[in-house]
């Protein structure tokens, strides 16, 4: 009984991970074969060649870099979150609130454009010209329907009022769809550094069209949520830092550290872990498959930098920011 119970576990366990990829894997004595990774039991690992025949053999028979990758799959294992594709997502009339956030303009160079969303509250007769395309200034609060385009030599640096950073690599284009966030309660005088939380719930959500973005965000509120959408999914984040790239019908995603959950149009959920990259492209299956040391070098070093900028900005700064983002309502 206790066996059958034991294999069930095991089954079930194995079912929520998508399947490891073909990779080369290279013996102590210099030999190497293709082969997936299906599991580890105690010392030894089970893998599978290409022709679909099972073998199990002794993890300290491979080189130091095919036993590190396993230690990086099984921590990945114990550390993912499962998550129902059907409550993945929440919709804006899920938060309850109305205050917003915003995201301040951290620093820009090259040609980066901003256009303001036009307003709800507009009425027929009213002669107010739509907005337009323009230069963003340091310091400046981007809201809700908010678009932004780096063109070609642009690069966008963005610090969110909960205490996210984002770089927008040049050839993006973004909107800004939802930014809800209660109001900041923090001690005025803590920095941004000094958290490792969120600075107060939210409900964020980016659309990137085409480009390419770096976020590093705090551990999440448990009632918040990020997503980033684009036209062949929705990226759920919890607390994490991650480089995403899309361009035209293909994307993909290399998580550095944390979770971060896709949902494709087929309904497929995908989760992502520690040094994980997975590329999609359209009606085609994702493929996962192990981050390398020089994209890991890549993400790590514009995480440093956009935390080294955003690091010393104070939580009455964030509030100011926050407030901004806010304007009263004028009849």
């Amino acid at each position: 009984m206790l066996k059958g119970i034991l294999f069930f576990l095991s089954f079930t366990l194995l079912g929520l991970f998508a399947e490891e990829p073909i990779r080369t894997w290279t013996s102590s004595d210099g030999r190497t074969l293709e082969a997936r990774f299906i599991e580890q039991i105690d010392e030894s690992i089970k893998i599978r060649l290409s022709n679909g025949r099972l073998f199990s053999v002794p993890l300290n028979r491979f080189s130091s870099i095919d036993q590190e990758y396993v230690q990086q799959l099984i921590q990945n294992r114990k550390q993912l979150i499962s998550r129902k594709p059907d409550q993945f997502y929440l919709e804006d009339d899920d938060w309850e609130g109305y205050i917003k956030g915003g995201a301040i303009v951290l620093s820009k160079s090259g040609e980066v454009w901003v256009k303001e969303g036009q307003s709800d509250f507009i009425e027929d007769y009213e002669n107010i010209r739509p907005p337009k395309w323009r230069y963003p200034r340091i310091g400046e609060v981007l809201m809700v329907g908010y678009q932004i385009n780096t063109r070609q030599t642009g690069i966008l640096d963005l610090l969110l009022t909960n205490g996210t950073v984002i770089r927008f690599q040049p050839n993006s284009e973004v909107y800004i769809k939802t930014y809800f966030q209660e109001l900041i309660t923090a001690e005025p005088i803590l920095t941004l550094e000094e958290f490792d939380q969120e600075i107060s719930p939210s409900m964020v959500k980016f659309r990137l069209d085409v480009g390419e973005m770096i976020v590093d965000t705090k551990k999440l509120d448990k009632k918040s949520s990020f997503y980033i959408e684009s036209r062949l999914g929705v990226s759920g984040i919890r607390g994490t830092a991650f480089r995403l790239k899309v361009v035209n019908d293909a994307q993909q995603l290399e998580v550095l550290y944390g979770q971060v959950d896709t949902l494709y149009q087929k309904k497929e959920l995908v989760p992502l872990l520690n040094k994980q990259v997975s590329e999609f492209k359209n009606e085609e299956t994702s493929v996962i498959s192990q981050l390398s040391e020089e994209k890991i070098s890549e993400i790590s070093e514009i995480c440093t930098i956009l935390n080294e900028k955003s690091s010393a900005a104070k939580t009455d700064y964030l509030l100011e920011k926050q407030e901004e983002a806010n304007p009263p309502f004028v009849l």
